[in-house]
């Protein structure tokens, strides 16, 4: 008989089992990840992928995400299950 578990647990150690597998294997294979991540290639790769992840946040993202976050989320949704948490529905 095959027993399937339909729980969630486990999911930080599938997690930590896939990153010491996936490093293992790159030592395997020759990898020096040290060297890699020292690189001016890559240093100058992530500064880019840095410089414009925070230029989309700064300039598009961070307005609207604000005014959801506090025109809608906390008035409509946070602000209601505090209430009904604390005791009574305001």
């Amino acid at each position: 008989m095959i027993y399937v578990s339909n729980t969630k647990n486990g999911g930080i150690l599938k997690i930590l089992i896939i990153i010491i597998s996936v490093l293992i294997l790159l030592a395997y294979l020759g990898f020096n990840l040290r060297g890699i991540i020292k690189s001016p290639t890559f240093i100058d790769n992530w500064n880019i992928i840095k410089d414009v992840t925070v230029n989309i946040w700064t300039n598009y993202l961070a307005a609207p995400i604000s005014y959801l976050f506090n025109k809608i989320f906390i008035p409509m949704i946070w602000q209601p299950i505090v209430n009904m948490i604390s005791g009574g529905v305001k």
